[in-house]
């Protein structure tokens, strides 16, 4: 899948040829115009996701002993990922 920056570099290698080619030249803007529209909507993309990874990253692991005791630091016996206490499924005593 292409990037925002290989989008951009497209972009200026249809402004360089458009230069070259005076003939095809609106055509090849055209095309320049495009590649920077989809690289702008790419780097938002790129910066929504990367916003979310980074809140996910700094969320703790939330996990609990069989007597249902929240512990975010040692060896755990259940971890349940990123949830609060409230969202916690207990597990079930044998």
């Amino acid at each position: 899948m292409l990037g925002a920056e290989e989008c951009r570099k497209r972009a200026q290698e249809k402004i360089a040829q458009a230069e070259r080619e005076p003939r095809h030249s609106r055509r090849l803007i055209d095309a320049a115009q495009a590649w920077i529209l989809l690289a702008r909507n790419l780097k938002r993309v790129e910066d929504q996701q990367l916003s979310a990874r980074r809140a996910s990253d700094s969320r703790e692991r939330l996990c609990v002993t069989p007597r249902g005791a929240d512990l975010t630091h040692g060896e755990p016996n259940y971890c349940y990922g990123v949830l609060s206490s409230s969202e916690a499924p207990f597990p079930r005593p044998r």
